[in-house]
Order: structure tokens, then C-alpha cells, then sequence
């Protein structure tokens, strides 16, 4: 369960441009689901799960990064801009 703890108050200084170009709006968390449910290795193609979140903050939004990791080990992210939690 996330707390207001968790939000960050100043900008994340490592949210580069091209993650933030790349990062995906959503609007709810049930708008992160399907995307991160059909998302698959770039390495070997295969399933993928959630390993762990951050949130992070470039104003005026907040950016929640979900680190996944596939059957094999391989590491991957995915960037949702994130307002709903609180970022605008």
C-alpha cells in the first residue's frame, strides 16, 4: 500500500528525456494493467512480472517506473506518467 511518504516532493534528477518521451499516460491504475500484463521480455519475448515500483517526479507530474524482470532474468522497465497519484 502506497502512503503520501512515498511521493517524492522534488523533481527525480535521474528521469531522463527519453524516458519521460517514452513514458505511457494513465489516468487510473487499472489503465496500467493491461498494459503491463501484455508486456513481454525485448531481449527473449518471453512473460514478464513485477519485481518492484518507483515513483518519481518531474513538475508537474509524477511518473510511476515498474521494474519487471522476465522467466530468465532479463531486467525491464516501464515509465507511466502517472498524475492520478497525486502529481499535479
Amino acid at each position: 500500500m502506497m502512503t503520501l511518504i512515498d511521493f517524492p516532493s522534488e523533481d527525480t534528477s535521474d528521469l531522463t528525456d527519453d524516458e519521460l518521451a517514452k513514458s505511457i499516460a494513465a489516468k487510473t491504475a487499472e489503465d496500467m494493467i493491461p498494459v503491463l500484463n501484455g508486456h513481454k521480455c525485448v531481449t527473449c519475448q518471453k512473460s514478464v512480472r513485477v519485481t518492484k515500483y518507483k515513483l518519481g517526479r518531474r513538475a508537474p507530474h509524477l511518473y510511476a517506473r515498474v521494474i519487471l524482470v522476465c522467466q530468465d532474468g532479463h531486467p525491464g522497465l516501464v515509465t507511466f506518467r502517472a498524475d492520478f497519484l497525486g502529481g499535479t
